[in-house]
């Protein structure tokens, strides 16, 4: 029952147990929208998201956050409050793989690109206007063509937290971290 699952906009755990951290790896460009509250450390580096819990709540939080761009995750975690690990299985049910699909790619006049959702969210639709006039008749013949290209939407991490977001200072932190002191909030 541990997943996390990839939607076409949203990415959520569904779970039981209460976790305490959450480490996510994921390839490719990706940009999200923290969606946990401010007492949850969420931060992206290094293709890795890792979440940490810094409140004493017994809850589970399962809508993660939102993203942009391709969200391939490789593999994901969470910690709960007796630092024991538990692997999360990945689901996408959203995303459109071509191997998965019940027709003849033979015969199909459908392009991979243009299916609805294959775990990439960052392009859009355009439409292209074109004008030609026929020089011996003068005739203007209009068309109109349809295709993708990349978004620009979005393209940055939104509501990302920190330590400091928590009024906690950086230089105190990494003070009490080597002197095993116990750090204080607003401290």
């Amino acid at each position: 029952m541990n997943k996390l699952i990839i939607g076409k906009k949203l990415v959520e755990l569904e779970t039981d147990i209460v976790y305490q951290a959450i480490e996510i790896s994921y390839y490719g460009k990706l940009y999200i929208e923290n969606l946990l509250p401010n007492d949850y450390i969420v931060q992206k580096n290094n293709s890795k998201i890792i979440i940490v819990k810094f409140n004493k709540r017994e809850e589970i939080l399962s809508e993660l956050f939102n993203y942009n761009g391709y969200c391939n995750i490789s593999y994901a975690y969470l910690v709960d409050k007796d630092l024991n690990k538990h692997e999360l299985s990945i689901s996408k049910p959203a995303k459109t793989i071509w191997r998965t699909l019940a027709f003849n790619w033979d015969t199909s006049t459908t392009k991979y690109e243009d299916m609805k959702n294959v775990g990439a969210n960052n392009y859009t639709n355009t439409l292209k206007h074109k004008a030609e006039i026929d020089a011996d008749t003068g005739v203007v013949t209009q068309t109109k063509e349809t295709g993708k290209k990349l978004s620009n939407l979005s393209q940055k991490d939104i509501n990302l937290t920190t330590l400091q977001s928590l009024g906690i200072s950086s230089r105190k932190t990494k003070k009490a971290t080597k002197t095993g002191q116990k750090i204080k909030k607003g401290y």
